[in-house]
């Protein structure tokens, strides 16, 4: 899955092949947590459409939270282990 390249590329200096590759790493390794970032921003996308208002108060913005907040999550562990 791509979630993981934006907010790998904001912590750590690396290559986008490295990037790319670690991303599909993070995001089997935790995989519970990918599916409901997924979910999660499936349902932004859905209250955009349905609420046309919503795309400007929630829109980007809160898809990149969800994705940083959830990443956090995953880097810490990470950190922890090593």
């Amino acid at each position: 899955s791509l979630l993981y390249v934006f907010p790998l590329h904001s912590h750590f200096k690396s290559t986008l092949r490295s990037l790319v590759k670690n991303s599909f790493i993070l995001a089997f390794a935790f995989l519970p947590r990918t599916i409901f970032t997924i979910l999660a921003i499936l349902a932004v996308i859905v209250l955009c459409i349905y609420e046309p208002i919503l795309l400007f108060l929630l829109g980007f913005s809160s898809i990149c939270a969800i994705t940083i907040i959830n990443s956090e999550h995953c880097f810490k562990k990470i950190q922890i282990q090593s």
